[in-house]
């Protein structure tokens, strides 16, 4: 994105200014608000018809035509003012001219040329002569500008007389709470004579290119932007000797001094070296003489005394015989002390145990705790005595103990056995004399009269009961006999 700025004469003319520099807005030397947190992902492009670059400052006499063009390569909102050089703003889109002129809305990758192609009117440069500027304002969303130029004086094209610096305060405001990646500028310049040869450049650019990112970079103690790492950004600045100073924290700072050459772009390519910043560490352990390894490099046995390192993140590993690795992480900070110590966990004897059943698929509970289904695969345990149990549906719970030997591997399996049928008891309860009793079709025998009788080892689960007596109605009925326990029926029948 350029920085460099132009004018318009005949039925539109505009300028802009200066104003002290902010974290998220700034104004150059030539009054233009920038955005320094603009990159290529958004940008506009303003330029006129003597020069399609937009980077020089061609000269218009008295009464020559002019045709502005913008182009963005995102949708946008587009709003161009000419900044004159006696002050005057004028809005060149949105205007109430015509359609074209109404219509801010540039679709992406596409020119806007003002006046368009057969419009029924042009643009011509008129007085005041000297630098004039156009200023591109584009945004993601609509802006109220109401405040930079109004249609008081002329019904068609918005102007003001509030000077390049009200214009740049005021335009900084508008911007101001809108997102970083949302608005973006560009300005180009034009210059305005009598049939005579533009005056030198007063302006010129440096492309300032770092090794870091969002390093703040300074003109002569003017904040002006922030490097792109390995990416150029253009800042504007007169034509003459310029102190450039660059800074971001933990870096030593670059400074240069630069002449500037109006109407060309001067280079500085900045590479900024980290800050030397150290700190002290006491390393100890418990138990105390622990090998101490800090990012894989030997540093001593605990307690090693203050040793220094450069400010950054390290990890130190304590190791000892008889004991787990233990790992922490600190960081050194310039000028800092620090004590890290750590408690060492003495390391546990350990085997393996294979887990297997048959049949396979049951869960595999030790001490309680599931560690798997069968077959496991080698499962680790502390050396010692445990205590495993199968569980699979249909079958009996097994169990069994085993021991865990250090740095063994052994294979444990058991067999699973069905439970024996779970059996009920039927009570029954007859009306009738000396009935007979057939369950499931099956002749359980007679009943004597007034007793009660008992089935005994009855399969839990639904059976069809039936119940018949000489000269008496038959009882047939769907009972359901529960494991364990009595099931009560009294099987009532009628005399026929």
């Amino acid at each position: 994105m350029r920085k460099l700025a132009l004018i318009l004469a005949g039925l539109a003319t505009f300028l802009f200014s200066p104003a002290l520099a902010q974290e998220n807005i700034i104004i150059s030397p030539q009054s233009i608000v920038i955005n320094p947190y603009a990159t290529e992902a958004y940008d506009v492009e303003v330029f006129v018809d003597k020069d399609t670059s937009g980077d020089l400052a061609p000269a218009y006499n008295l009464g020559d035509n002019i045709s502005l063009s913008v182009r963005t390569n995102q949708d946008s909102y587009v709003y161009l003012f000419n900044v004159r050089s006696d002050g005057t703003i004028n809005q060149i889109i949105p205007n109430r001219f015509d359609d074209a002129g109404k219509d801010n809305y540039v679709a992406a990758n596409t020119t806007k040329t003002f006046p368009p192609v057969g419009a029924a009117y042009r643009f011509s440069v008129d007085a005041p002569m000297g630098l004039d500027k156009v200023i591109a304002v584009a945004s993601k969303t609509q802006l109220d500008v109401t405040e930079l130029a109004n249609f008081r004086t002329d019904p068609n094209f918005a102007s003001s007389n509030i000077g390049e610096q009200g214009f740049a305060r005021t335009l900084s405001i508008i911007v101001n709470p809108i997102e970083q990646n949302d608005w973006v500028t560009d300005t180009v310049l034009f210059y305005v004579v009598d049939n005579t040869p533009p005056p030198p450049p007063i302006y010129g650019a440096l492309s300032v290119t770092a090794n870091v990112n969002n390093a703040a970079v300074y003109i002569d103690d003017s904040f002006r932007g922030y490097t792109r790492a390995g990416q150029a950004i253009s800042v504007e600045a007169l034509a003459g000797a310029h102190r450039v100073r660059i800074a971001v924290d933990g870096y030593d700072v670059f400074e240069q001094n630069v002449n500037v050459l109006g109407g060309q772009s001067t280079n500085i390519t900045a590479t900024l070296t980290p800050v030397a910043r150290q700190g002290t560490v006491n390393f100890d352990s418990n138990p105390r003489g622990s090998t101490v390894l800090v990012n894989g490099v030997n540093a001593g046995q605990t307690p090693t005394g203050a040793i220094s390192y450069p400010a950054g993140t390290y990890t130190a590993t304590f190791r000892r015989a008889g004991y787990q690795d233990t790992s922490q992480s600190f960081s050194v900070s310039a000028n800092s002390n620090q004590n890290v110590s750590v408690n060492m966990v003495q390391v546990i004897p350990r085997g393996t145990v294979n887990f297997d059943s048959n049949p396979r698929g049951a869960t595999v509970y030790v001490d309680g705790n599931v560690v798997g289904t069968t077959p496991t695969g080698a499962l680790e345990f502390n050396a010692g005595t445990y205590t495993a149990t199968y569980r699979i549906a249909g079958y009996a719970d097994a169990s069994q103990q085993f021991t865990v030997a250090a740095n063994q591997n052994r294979s444990i399996s058991s067999t699973m056995v069905p439970p024996p049928p779970a059996v009920g008891t039927l009570v029954l309860r007859p009306t009738a004399p000396n009935p007979r009793v057939f369950i499931n079709g099956k002749d359980y025998g007679t009943i004597a009269s007034g007793t009660t009788g008992r089935i005994r080892d009855l399969p839990a689960g639904q059976h069809e009961l039936t119940v018949v007596a000489d000269g008496y109605t038959t009882y047939c009925e769907e009972i359901v006999i529960t494991g364990g326990r009595g099931t009560e029926i009294t099987a009532t029948q009628n005399r026929r």
